[in-house]
């Protein structure tokens, strides 16, 4: 393509028969989870299966002081997709753990569809933000309202106790 980058359709097939493409030559970010991702989706697609590089849920973790992660979209990415979105936000100075352990810097940021309540994507910026962003990689996946995560009970005291309390904040 114009970026240099291998063509590939959703299957991963490229132009030539045969011949698949899959991680960061094909175009696909660039970061180790998504070629293994790859390589499991073509393992399904050469046995006959039906996914596709396009129905999956992507995450990813900037290793930073305090960590950066992010999953599907951010409001303003599901705005420019069409959808009906809006975003809430708790900062972590709200969540038990973070106060505990003096790790305040941060917040947990979820957004959501209107119309079907489904979780579009989160960014969570704090302290082992990359661990945390899993729980809603984990409700994307499944398909889950922010109902389903507000009704989560998540053990006390740990970050992830928060995520219900974010969700909370749509009622």
């Amino acid at each position: 393509d114009h970026r240099g980058m291998v063509k590939v359709d959703r299957q991963l097939r490229t132009t030539c028969s045969g011949v698949y493409a899959i991680g960061d030559v094909a175009g696909q970010p660039a970061f180790t989870h998504v070629s293994w991702e790859d390589y499991r989706r073509l393992k399904d697609i050469i046995a006959g299966g039906a996914r596709t590089r396009d129905d999956r849920v992507l995450a990813y973790t900037t290793f930073t002081e305090p960590q950066v992660a992010r999953v599907g979209m951010t409001l303003e990415q599901a705005r420019g997709a069409g959808k009906d979105a809006r975003c809430v936000t708790l900062e972590l100075a709200d969540v038990a753990r973070a106060v505990e352990w003096s790790q305040t810097q941060g917040f947990f940021r979820l957004v959501v569809e209107k119309p079907s309540d489904l979780i579009l994507g989160a960014t969570f910026v704090g302290y082992e933000a990359g661990e945390l962003i899993h729980v809603i990689l984990a409700h994307m996946e499944a398909g889950s309202t922010w109902q389903v995560l507000d009704r989560s009970m998540h053990v006390h005291p740990t970050y992830a106790e928060g995520l219900p309390s974010l969700a909370r904040l749509l009622e």
